[in-house]
């Protein structure tokens, strides 16, 4: 359940960084992405930073409040058999056809997408290019965790060598520095917190488990050298790919030029600089407060404009409608001309929108489901702990129906690999 748990921390760590820039940053204009949202809902940007705020601190409380109930649930549960832990033996996987067919069709996919990479225009732009390549990264999205699951499952070390394998190509043709960050924190980081707290259970085996230990280490620190600077190249190409002008969601001309013709309200709000005033630092700054900035949003707008339903969101995602799901539609209110597009409304957004409650209880609504979904896999022996974490810090920034089709697609994928493993143990019957 580590993974479950670290992703729920991400969240609340995340939101706390969020909510602490946003008390902090008292001046927007230095934000232009913010201000435009600011400007879709029609309030003066000292009103829409303190609603902001306040939504902030219902976010972190609804996080928290799951927290304190999971945590509960797992103290209560410890010492009593009401959980089979079924440990996976070596080769599970392995002798699997459907592991093998999987393990096939990644590999093919795999290659379509770098011969397409390498036989596509020298000069594409960064947009065009992922707009060339979104079928190959939807299904490498699909993939990658399925990956990473049975790399942090799977007891032999070949298979441990080949899903690692797969997942370093998927990173080097990945656009997205977080899915390179993910690969980092799930895969190297929990892992190893995982394996020591299993060591320190068993502290009569601290010899037996210490070559493993030295060899998974290694391994953290040989994938930690090869896909940092990946990350750094990718930003580093964000940052040029900004100041030639051709970005538009990045940072807006706002947010280049400070001293904007939107003022505050608030008469005590200097025009003076409260942040460095590197690109770099403004960008950060802004992707961290822009999905609390887009959730407060989305509570606004559900009270003059209908959302999108769930079911608009569910088929959208499965490719079975073209109506723009909930933050498509969001995007599309703060960037009219630009056709493709998402924000990030947290579950508050989604709360705010479909729910009539308050979106407190929605947010924990939706940790303390995914956390009986990994309870219950846990119970009949499916390892998807690892892609419910995952889907619990997803999720939490794009809300749960936009992750909910992928994560089943997921737990099926796992579930029919091990399906003959199970059978042999009596898990189903």
């Amino acid at each position: 359940m580590i993974y479950v748990v670290g992703g729920l921390a991400l969240a609340i760590i995340y939101t706390a960084a969020a909510l602490g820039i946003a008390i902090w940053q008292t001046d927007l204009h230095w934000f232009g992405d913010i201000t435009l949202a600011c400007q879709v809902t029609l309030s003066p940007l000292d009103h829409c930073r303190l609603d902001t705020i306040a939504v902030g601190w219902e976010t972190l409380a609804g996080l928290c409040l799951a927290a304190l109930m999971l945590i509960t649930t797992l103290l209560l549960a410890q010492g009593r058999q009401t959980v089979k832990r079924w440990a996976l033996p070596p080769n599970t996987f392995e002798r699997s056809i459907l592991y093998r067919l999987f393990i096939i069709g990644v590999l093919t996919l795999l290659c379509a997408h770098f011969v397409t990479r390498i036989t596509g225009p020298d000069q594409l732009g960064r947009l065009a290019m992922i707009e060339r390549e979104g079928i190959f990264t939807s299904l490498e999205n699909l993939c990658w965790p399925i990956l990473l699951q049975l790399y942090v499952t799977d007891r032999s070390r070949i298979g441990r060598y080949f899903a690692l394998t797969l997942l370093l190509v998927v990173a080097s043709l990945a656009f997205f520095r977080g899915t390179l960050l993910l690969i980092l924190i799930f895969g190297i980081g929990f892992y190893l917190l995982d394996f020591i707290w299993h060591i320190l259970n068993r502290r009569n085996h601290w010899k037996r488990y210490r070559p493993i230990l030295t060899e998974r280490l290694i391994f953290g620190i040989v994938v930690s050298l090869l896909l940092i600077p990946a990350v750094i190249t990718d930003s580093a190409s964000r940052k040029a790919y900004v100041l030639s002008g051709q970005s538009t969601t990045d940072i807006s001309s706002a947010a280049r030029q400070p001293t904007s013709s939107l003022q505050t309200s608030d008469p005590n709000i200097t025009q003076k600089p409260l942040l460095p005033t590197g690109l770099g630092e403004r960008q950060i700054m802004q992707r961290i407060m822009s999905p609390l900035y887009h959730a407060s949003m989305a509570r606004k707008l559900a009270d003059t404009v209908p959302p999108p339903t769930a079911w608009d969101g569910l088929a959208r995602k499965l490719r079975l409608s073209k109506q723009p799901n909930l933050n498509e539609h969001l995007y599309h209110a703060i960037y009219p001309s630009h056709p493709a597009g998402q924000t990030t409304s947290l579950f508050f957004g989604e709360g705010a929108a479909w729910s009539s409650a308050p979106p407190l209880f929605w947010i924990i609504s939706a940790v303390l489901f995914l956390f009986l979904l990994a309870l219950a896999g846990e119970r009949v022996g499916i390892p998807i702990g690892l892609l419910v974490g995952l889907a619990i810090w997803r999720g939490y920034t794009g809300g749960l129906i936009d992750i909910l089709p992928s994560l089943m697609l997921q737990i099926i994928a796992i579930t029919l690999i091990a399906k003959p493993w199970m059978k042999r143990m009596g898990a189903l019957r």
